[in-house]
């Protein structure tokens, strides 16, 4: 008996405990016998039709295709020679300079005066305007 609980409380519950009733029975769940499932009624298909094709949002993205680009454009030769000269000349003097190789003033001269010739040949033939003024850039 606990400090707390005094001899009249002990007397009420066992006259709880004792006229609780009967103690109930569990059957065993493995000798009753399965009650036979109710017949079901016909149901309607209630299922989505079947798609033949994917929604738009499933559908994978078509490839891009790139237009064909135009064909490059064709200089005349009098051109290609002036592009040669204005990259070649400088780079094979600097060339020459980094090797050491001895030159005649002339040839060195004229190796100039031909990067210059063609600088200004490229200047004085070159379009005053741009090719497309109405040109905004890249497009997609």
């Amino acid at each position: 008996m606990s400090a707390a609980q005094s001899p009249d409380e002990d007397a009420r519950w066992d006259d709880i405990v004792a006229n609780y009733g009967d103690r109930p029975t569990v059957e065993d769940a493995w000798t009753r016998p399965e009650p036979a499932p109710a017949p079901r009624p016909p149901q309607q298909d209630t299922r989505a039709p079947v798609r033949t094709e994917p929604e738009w949002w499933e559908r994978e993205p078509e490839p891009f295709v790139p237009p064909t680009p135009p064909p490059i454009p064709r200089t005349s030769p009098v051109r290609t020679a002036s592009w040669v000269f204005v990259i070649g000349g400088p780079l094979v003097l600097v060339a020459l300079a980094i090797f050491r190789v001895a030159l005649p003033t002339s040839v060195v001269l004229i190796a100039i005066a031909a990067t210059l010739a063609s600088f200004g040949h490229l200047l004085w033939t070159a379009s005053p305007a741009p090719r497309e003024p109405w040109d905004d850039g890249s497009q997609v």
